[in-house]
This record gives structure tokens, sequence and C-alpha cells, in this order.
């Protein structure tokens, strides 16, 4: 089944937001209890006290489990599911559920087991000539602040390996793995490693810039007083996650790039040779 063959569940405002919303179910094995489902920026898995104005997506789903929406008694979801996991609201894309409390325990124990991978794609600057980067480096939360730290006294054990994808100009693609779907991870290990993240204002301070910052004879569109960023967030997306349960079985999700990310990225190989 394709991307666009995916069925898709709406939500009406103010559920994830103001606007209403279309996500994509890229898994529903209600044999296994095994379910996922397609996260938007902005919205949250679970509720964070990082993030306590931004909606929630298990919340938004139960709820219209608990109202009998016909579309979702029709995927056979008739109890309430139960995230698996959470990550940082910033960027999209997919969140496991199961089916049972019973089923959310035991998915979270092979997501604990390191069993699964979360491979991000995102842009960057640094990293020299290098094709492969590793860290592996303890992160913690801050105490007070929606971010990470390297902490070899309370940090858990995080690693992450970087490989370049293809080069833009004077940026690069690159792929990021990691086991466990931390999102500040990511920027963490990427500075530790030499990589400033596009779109990083956290760890990197590193904005995404405008057509402006390449084409030397640019002019802004009149919708715009001022140049726009070419993409609206940290130029990072979830690529792929892979499930491997402990008896042998394994379930390959891919999501397909935005249209935002496409352009960002074609805008950045064609004129990053020609920056001011």
């Amino acid at each position: 089944m394709t991307a666009a063959e995916k069925p898709l569940i709406g939500f009406p405002p103010p559920l994830l937001g103001e606007r209403p919303a279309r996500l994509r179910v890229l898994l529903n094995d209600l044999e296994r209890g095994l379910i996922v489902v397609e996260k938007p920026a902005d919205v949250l898995p679970l509720p964070d006290n990082w993030y306590r104005r931004n909606p929630v997506l298990a919340y938004a789903i139960n709820h219209q489990i608990e109202g009998g929406k016909p579309e979702l008694e029709r995927l056979g979801w008739k109890t309430p599911l139960v995230a698996v996991h959470t990550y940082e609201p910033e960027i999209a894309g997919a969140v496991v559920f199961s089916s049972s409390e019973d089923g959310a325990e035991r998915l979270r124990n092979e997501l604990a087991g390191l069993r699964w991978e979360f491979v991000f794609r995102f842009v960057a600057h640094g990293g020299g000539q290098a094709q492969e980067l590793q860290c592996s480096l303890p992160i913690a939360r801050h105490e007070r602040d929606p971010r990470m730290l390297v902490s070899h006294q309370t940090g858990k054990r995080a690693a992450t390996v970087f490989r370049a994808v293809r080069n833009l100009g004077r940026y690069r693609e690159w792929e990021a793995r990691i086991a466990y779907p931390r999102y500040h991870q990511l920027f963490l290990h990427a500075m530790e490693s030499g990589l400033r993240v596009m779109g990083d204002l956290r760890y990197a301070r590193f904005p995404v810039p405008g057509l402006a910052d390449f084409k030397r004879d640019y002019r802004p569109s009149r919708r715009f007083e001022e140049d726009p960023p070419l993409f609206d967030s940290p130029l990072v997306r979830l690529a792929s996650l892979r499930l491997t349960d402990g008896r042998g079985g394994e379930d390959l999700i891919t999501l397909p790039p935005p249209r935002k990310w496409d352009r960002a990225l074609r805008l950045l190989e064609e004129f990053s040779g020609q920056s001011r």
C-alpha cells in the first residue's frame, strides 16, 4: 500500500489546533494490537510539562473513539488507544500506539531493548569530509529549560550514527539513526559531532536562510514584507521507522518527504553556490 493509499482520519478544530487536520494511518495491525499514526509538527504524542500548550494526539484520537466516530470504527478502533512513546513536538513524524495496555507494555519493552530504529533526515553545515560520524555521549533533560545536555552522572545512554547522504552546495543532507525517539538527542549529538543542523535555534543557533541569502538579485514577493525562510521549522524530518520484535518480526514504515522539504532542498542545491 502506497502512502497515497493509506487510510486517513480527520480531526476538526480544536483537537489538533485551529485548523482541521487529516492524518494517515501508516499501520493498522489489530491482530498484534500495533497501530502507527502520522504526527504533524507542533503536536505531542502524549502530554509533556515542557510543552503545556501543544495539542496531544492520543487525546484527540481517543476523544473521537469515545464519540463513536464512524471512520475510526471502520478501522476497528472501538476502545482507547495507548501511545507507546513520546517525543518533542517540533517536527512531523509518526507515533506507535497499541490497542491495549498489555500490548503497549510489550511494545515499550521492545523499544527499551533498543530493537527499534528511527531514521531522520536533516540538513547541516560542518562535518568536514566525513561520510559517517558517531556520538554516544549520555544525555539528560535540563531541570528547567526545554533542552538536553551531556551528563556523565545523570544522563541516559544514547547513541546516534550520522551518515552523509548528498551535497547541497556548502551544506549537506545527512541521515541520523537513533534507537529511541529523542528529538533533542539528534541536535545535541550533531553539535558534539561538528554538525550544525539548519533551523536549530536552541543548540546550533543556525536559522533557516531565505532566498535573499543565496540569490544576489533576489527581490521579495509582494505578498511578503521580508524574505521568508525556505522552511518554517528545522530542516529535519522522520524518514522511516523500523519496528523489530523479539520473535523475528519486523515492520518498516516509510514517510514521504513533505512538499516544502523537497522544495527547500532543491533551492539549497540550486542556489548555494551563488551565496552572497
